[in-house]
């Protein structure tokens, strides 16, 4: 179903190397009360711009090493 307005810009702020996330027309939705994910897709959620930040990658790095 086509939205029934424009929408807001995605500005992307990949967290992790690789992935290619921010280049992709679909998301992820999590529903943590209900416990539940979904996935929506379209050409409105493609980022009009990413923002590659080197500090948050190598933060997360840093945070997954046990």
């Amino acid at each position: 179903m086509p939205p029934r307005s424009s929408c807001l810009p995605v500005i992307a702020v990949p967290i992790t190397a690789g992935s290619g996330a921010e280049v992709t027309k679909g998301a992820i939705i999590t529903d943590t009360v209900r416990r539940v994910k979904a996935g929506i897709r379209g050409d409105d959620l493609y980022p009009k711009t990413a923002i590659i930040d080197p500090a948050l990658l190598r933060l997360n790095l840093w945070s997954r090493r046990g």
